[in-house]
This record gives structure tokens, C-alpha cells and sequence, in this order.
């Protein structure tokens, strides 16, 4: 085979997987666990909202002071551990 080719499918194929990794983040992070792109952070209210990686959709979150420092500056992907209160979601741990 030609070694051009051989290469090409390869990095075609690294590509792809790359491509499909942010979409299956959250359902492969685990339970109650949200991967997202940070959005924006509301320091009055202490929430942050993420653009969910699998659904695509806003995903606000309630966060304490210490988290709230961690999110600050921050730009990219997080994984939000949180837990449900009624129709809130409050993060655990946010990496």
C-alpha cells in the first residue's frame, strides 16, 4: 500500500475521532456529570453556564464561592459534577 495513502487515512481517521469526542463527552462523563464550553459567569448570582457538548444547549449552573474562583478567567471545556435541586442544578466539582 501506498505509504501517501496509509498516512492520509490515518490522520483522517485521528481527525474524526477528535471530531466526535466533545459530542459524546457527557453521556462517557458519567451520571450527573456536564462537558460544555463555558458561556458566561454571573458573579452577582454565582452561576455559570456552559454550552452542553452533546446537546448543544445552555446549561446554568449554581456554584459556590470557591467554585465560582475556579471558573473565573477560565476559557475552553469544563466537566461539571453537579446535583439536582428541583429544577436547579448545583455544581459539585468543576475541572
Amino acid at each position: 500500500m501506498n505509504h501517501t495513502k496509509t498516512l492520509q487515512a490515518l490522520l483522517a481517521g485521528a481527525a474524526l475521532g477528535l471530531a466526535v469526542t466533545p459530542a459524546l463527552a457527557c453521556s462517557a462523563a458519567g451520571p450527573e456529570t456536564h462537558v460544555g464550553k463555558l458561556l458566561g459567569i454571573d458573579l452577582a448570582a454565582r452561576t455559570f453556564t456552559i454550552l452542553d457538548a452533546e446537546t448543544s444547549q445552555p446549561v446554568r449552573f449554581e456554584a459556590n464561592q470557591s467554585q465560582m474562583q475556579q471558573v473565573q478567567g477560565r476559557k475552553g471545556y469544563l466537566k461539571v459534577k453537579y446535583q439536582r435541586d428541583g429544577d436547579k442544578l448545583k455544581a459539585k466539582t468543576v475541572k
